[in-house]
């Protein structure tokens, strides 16, 4: 079929990795180049209206452990769990979901041990089973009021360890539920993209065709990974002259106006690193949004969440959200495109996936910053070069 075309595509290209795929009746299950096991199935009534997603995730752990890990669950998270044999095996299935599921199923070969990938997902009652992880000291992340996150699988009777895999828990609370997938269609070009559930890839209006969109071998991704990132130390013209500012990671409190006019401005690089009495702590994001106040910037295109979003509100430059984050990337690009670069077109969006989601936009922006040109009136031979006025 079409998925099967379209892995053949890359085949050849992953050579040396443990890429493969085998079609197993109705499913075709792929091994990833870092040699994941992903089931594709098409649409079915087991998966309700669910048309594009992920409707199980499915782990192997010890024989005996099932059990435990389904009272794990539903005494601490507060999940429905429930415990069987689905025929090919005892397994603890755990609702995450409408349509979807953690599932537990044990299996008499050894269990690999814990390599750090990560499960997101969110919850309604937010405080309830963080209170009964925080009494066992299970929590090993906070990180603000919309998420924490666990690693440890405990059998509530007993406290014995039996899984690890860490759960970036999110409240519905936080600004990216229900977020809607942004990568829903085989293209990944940024002009033909339309949401799956308004059509399918369809391309825009007025918008003609990039060549080679939509071939076999074309696919789009959405993943997540988190890497924080910690600008290292500058010196800053802020407070006296002289004074060294640390770009912070949390710091709350007085917007740069206060800054400037105290005696000494300092930014906590580290939690729990305070300054000398008598300074001012300021917000590292309200740093970058005075930046670009005094660069002229007048509004700033943003996709939840990121601080400089808040921050740029209020020193008065407008915020305009986009519900994708390439839209974004294409709407900063086009304020410095249309006037000649005189226009600084900023946009922020969320680390991790956000970045990712925004790379399309990114590289096509630099494929139109290219030109080409003969060399010689006599010659067709083109050269190019990035020369655009995007920033």
């Amino acid at each position: 079929g079409e998925l099967t075309e379209r892995l053949d595509a890359v085949r050849d290209l992953l050579v040396g990795t443990r890429f493969a795929y085998e079609v197993e009746g109705k499913t075709v299950t792929v091994t990833c180049p870092w040699g994941n096991r992903l089931r594709c199935h098409a649409p079915s009534p087991e998966f309700g209206d669910m048309v594009l997603g992920m409707p199980y995730v499915e782990f192997t752990v010890t024989p005996g452990d099932a059990a435990g890990i389904a009272r794990f669950y539903e005494t601490v998270i507060g999940a429905p769990a429930t415990v069987g044999d689905d025929g090919a095996g005892v397994a603890a299935r755990v609702r995450v979901g409408g349509v979807q599921a953690l599932v537990f199923r044990e299996t008499s070969r050894p269990v690999a041990a814990y390599d750090g990938h990560h499960i997101a997902m969110y919850i309604a009652d937010f405080s309830g089973p963080y209170r009964r992880l925080l009494d066992r000291g299970l929590i090993t992340l906070e990180t603000g009021e919309y998420e924490w996150r666990l690693q440890s699988i405990v059998d509530p009777e007993d406290g014995r360890l039996l899984f690890e895999i860490e759960h970036e828990v999110r409240s519905v609370t936080n600004p990216l539920y229900l977020r809607p997938l942004t990568s829903a269609a085989a293209t990944p070009s940024c002009r033909e993209w339309v949401n799956a559930s308004e059509g399918g890839s369809a391309p825009l209006p007025n918008l003609p065709p990039i060549a080679g969109a939509g071939k076999a071998g074309a696919g789009a991704s959405e993943g997540a990974v988190e890497a924080p990132s910690e600008p290292p130390p500058r010196t800053d013209g802020a407070g006296k002259a002289g004074a060294r500012t640390r770009l912070p990671p949390q710091v709350s409190g007085a917007k740069i106006a206060r800054a400037r006019s105290a005696p000494d401005a300092v930014l906590c690089r580290r939690p729990g690193h305070f300054p000398a009495r008598g300074r001012t702590l300021v917000k590292a994001a309200a740093v970058v949004a005075d930046i670009l106040k005094r660069e002229g910037v007048q509004f700033l295109i943003g996709y939840p969440v990121n601080p400089i979003i808040e921050a740029a509100a209020e020193v008065d430059i407008r915020t305009i959200i986009v519900r994708q984050e390439r839209t974004g990337l294409h709407m900063a690009d086009a304020v410095s495109r249309v006037s000649s670069g005189e226009r600084i077109g900023v946009f922020a969006m969320q680390h991790g996936p956000g970045a990712e989601n925004s790379f399309g936009g990114v590289a096509q922006a630099y494929g139109d910053s290219s030109t080409s040109r003969p060399t010689s009136a006599r010659s067709s031979t083109t050269s190019t070069s990035p020369s655009g006025p995007s920033r």
